[in-house]
């Protein structure tokens, strides 16, 4: 029996969107009982930054699959969790390079930056959360992140938006998988959970309907997104010295 594809993009996202969605409505409206009207920025900013985790972490899991079975497939380019030809047109205007577009018969040489298209193709949902996180920053939706008569940041507010920052320009500027910018953006984004969410991760009595907080969420994906990696190197580094 021939095994199932996955050929649209669109099939996963779905998955991902659903979950993530459903997921903060019913933590953050029916349990923790936040008013609807903030359900537009504010708890779907929460699900729009999971669901960019949640692509990471799924187009490295295809990567290291791919490896394991098939090393060297020239057509190797278009994972599962990839993203429609408009979201990729906007990633290819942020970072001025052609995302995904790259052709079968590209050779040996050009596969390694085919393989970092895999783990670009969640870009889309990671800046509209900047967008959104940007648009929210202020002292009556964060109130922790503010202190004094000024409403000045805090320090741990402003390591939020630094690693945050600093997460998308080193996910944007890897141009070779393993690279230092590869392994610095999952360990960027673990401090960015982190640090925002901290605090709520030690008291689940406290947990709205005991669902853990999306930054606990994201924060073990994104440390999963290193060991996917890890074994994924290891993978083709072992292949490769045995087809010699």
């Amino acid at each position: 029996m021939t095994r199932c594809k996955l050929r649209t993009p669109l099939l996963f996202e779905a998955v991902v969107v659903l979950l993530a969605t459903g997921y903060a409505i019913l933590r953050y409206h029916l349990f923790k009982e936040v008013p609807l009207d903030r359900f537009p920025l504010f708890v779907l900013n929460k699900a729009v930054a999971w669901m960019a985790v949640m692509l990471f972490l799924g187009s490295l899991v295809v990567r290291y699959r791919r490896i394991r079975v098939q090393p060297d497939d020239p057509n190797d380019t278009v994972p599962a969790s990839g993203v429609p030809r408009l979201f990729r047109q906007i990633a290819t205007w942020i970072w001025g390079e052609s995302w995904g577009s790259q052709s079968a018969n590209s050779s040996k040489q050009d596969r390694p930056e085919r393989s970092v298209s895999l783990f670009r193709h969640a870009v889309t949902p990671a800046v509209i959360h900047v967008l959104m996180s940007l648009s929210l920053l202020r002292p009556a939706e964060y109130p922790n992140f503010f202190c004094g008569p000024e409403g000045s940041l805090t320090f741990s507010a402003s390591l939020v938006l630094l690693t945050g920052i600093f997460g998308l320009v080193a996910m944007g500027s890897s141009r070779r998988q393993y690279s230092a910018s590869f392994w610095l953006f999952p360990l960027l984004l673990t401090a960015h959970s982190a640090i925002l969410g901290w605090a709520h991760w030690w008291t689940p009595a406290d947990w709205p309907g005991g669902m853990p907080p999306i930054s606990l969420w994201s924060a073990l994906m994104a440390a999963a997104m290193v060991g996917f990696g890890l074994a994924a190197r290891r993978s083709r580094d072992y292949l490769t010295r045995n087809s010699r």
